[in-house]
This record gives structure tokens, C-alpha cells and sequence, in this order.
């Protein structure tokens, strides 16, 4: 079974913030893939290119969110777009 990481920060006005993302969405995927880990996650989203769709889960629904990052960060930052906004937590953390 795939991990999820749980988001337990999203910075107001943030490219997850923009997206829809919230505080306590629980990550499933991320640019189409799973990940075991937090540092898996963290991987897939330090690398992954823009615009990257996460598939998170919200009162017990999955959905689909898209971060847009700004060109200029996309292009010259090696910042991830959700972790940068949120600090994951592997599932056996909670």
C-alpha cells in the first residue's frame, strides 16, 4: 500500500493555497505517483515539473489539485511545490 503524507501547513496565498489545497488534506499521489515515504514525496516534488497534480483526500473524498508554480520559481528553484507550503507526515507518524 502506498503511503500519504498529511498536510499540516498551507501557507495563505502559496501555490498549494492557490490550488485548493488545505491544512490536514492527506496526500495519495503526486505528479501521477505513489510514494512510500516522506523523503519519496519530498523527491517527486523537488523534481517533478510544473504544473504538478496531486491527489489528495478531503472528508474522506478524493480529489484532483493542480500547483501552478510561477515560471521563474519553477524554472530556478529546487523548492517543492506542496512540501513548500506543507510539512508532510508519513502515515505512521499520526
Amino acid at each position: 500500500d502506498p503511503s500519504t503524507a498529511m498536510l499540516t501547513q498551507v501557507v495563505y496565498g502559496s501555490p498549494a493555497y492557490a490550488a485548493g489545497l488545505r491544512e490536514r488534506d492527506r496526500i495519495y499521489e503526486i505528479g501521477g505517483r505513489t510514494f512510500q515515504t516522506t523523503d519519496d514525496f519530498l523527491k517527486l516534488a523537488t523534481t517533478l515539473p510544473a504544473p504538478v497534480e496531486v491527489v489528495a483526500e478531503r472528508a474522506g473524498v478524493l480529489q484532483r489539485f493542480t500547483i501552478e508554480l510561477p515560471k521563474t520559481m519553477a524554472e530556478t528553484s529546487a523548492t517543492p511545490a506542496a512540501p513548500s507550503d506543507a510539512a508532510p507526515k508519513d502515515a505512521g507518524d499520526m
